[in-house]
C-alpha cells in the first residue's frame, strides 16, 4: 500500500494531505521493520514534496523528524539539513 501511494506521489495531484496523514499515521504505528525496506523511498518522496510545496511544509517536516527519531542517522544521511530545517 506505501509503494502506491508513494507512486501517487510523482503525479501532481491534490491528494498529497491524504498521502501525508497515512505516511504519519504508518510511520508512528508500523513497527520499524515493516517500512525499512521502503524507507529510502518515503524519504524521497517527502523531500521532493518539500521543496515543491511551501503548503505543506510543516507536515512533512513533522514526517521527517518522527522517523529521523524511529531510524536514526539510517535516514538522517538521506535528508539534507535545508528539509529539515537545521
Amino acid at each position: 500500500m506505501i509503494s502506491a501511494l508513494l507512486n501517487l506521489s510523482r503525479l501532481p495531484c491534490y491528494a498529497i494531505q491524504s498521502i501525508l496523514g497515512f505516511l504519519k499515521v504508518a510511520t508512528v504505528v508500523l513497527p520499524p521493520a515493516t517500512l525499512r525496506s521502503q524507507l529510502k523511498d518515503i524519504v524521497d518522496a517527502l523531500t521532493l514534496w518539500n521543496d515543491d510545496s511551501a503548503k505543506w511544509r510543516g507536515k512533512i517536516k513533522k514526517v521527517l523528524g518522527i522517523l529521523v527519531r524511529r531510524y536514526g542517522p539510517e535516514v538522517r544521511n538521506w535528508i539534507s539539513c535545508s528539509h529539515i530545517g537545521i
